[in-house]
């Protein structure tokens, strides 16, 4: 999850955030979080998904 780091500059912060928003939003829209009683196995999901948008992002250019 994205949260407040000093060593960390707000433009890599915002691109995290964005990215973890879509993560989630995408699992969100594909009934990937029906079961949330695991909250570590949904935040595992969670930056993997997110990881894996950065990367492409990366690929992309973006």
């Amino acid at each position: 999850m994205v949260t407040f780091n000093e060593d960390i500059p707000y433009a890599e912060a915002m691109k995290r955030g964005r990215a973890q928003d879509k993560a989630l939003l995408n699992m969100v829209a594909d009934n990937d979080l029906e079961d949330i009683s695991d909250l570590k196995s949904v935040l595992k999901k969670v930056q993997q998904e997110t990881n894996e948008i950065l990367q492409e992002d990366k690929i992309a250019g973006l």
